[in-house]
């Protein structure tokens, strides 16, 4: 009885350290891989700003490259030295930092012109940092729009200064 349970014990012993190089090698293996995938992240991504700049004012417009409706803000990040406001702009507000456009931007369609008068003082140069951001309309149980800020997309651009 010792001796058949000696032998399947050797038998287990000669299978299983049979079957561990492979395990081994599956769970070691590499493969190099290349090539470039474009992945976004959430329900979309915002191409960089129409905008230009002008006597020292800034004119944006943020276009819904998207497949569905978007709510649109901005907001400007400018040195210590240096003062950015909101200028005859159709369709926008300013509100706690942001600025929000009124009207829902529906695919391949635009904001009105965002116009931000950007005064220094001194002479030296300077970045106007604006980021752009789009949340995807919700809809109450009212039927009105309004947006989750917390879920937006967001772009940057860094307009250079004198």
């Amino acid at each position: 009885m010792k001796a058949r349970l000696l032998i399947a014990a050797a038998a287990v012993l000669i299978i299983g350290s049979i079957s561990v190089k492979p395990a081994i090698a599956f769970f070691t293996g590499t493969c190099l891989a290349e090539g470039k995938i474009e992945l976004t992240l959430g329900d979309g991504k915002l191409d960089p700003m129409d905008d230009t700049v002008e006597n020292m004012v800034k004119k944006i417009s943020i276009k819904n490259t998207g497949e569905y409706d978007i709510l649109v803000r901005a907001k400007a990040f400018a040195p210590d030295n240096v003062t950015v406001t909101m200028e005859d702009s159709t369709g926008w507000s300013e509100s706690d930092g942001y600025y929000y456009y009124s009207e829902i931007v529906g695919p391949n369609e635009s904001s009105d012109k965002l116009n931000l008068k950007i005064k220094a003082s001194g002479e030296e140069n300077f970045n106007v940092i604006i980021i752009q951001e789009a949340t995807k309309v919700l809809y109450d149980e009212a039927g009105k729009p309004y947006g989750d800020w917390n879920a937006a997309i967001s772009t940057q651009l860094s307009t250079d200064g004198r």
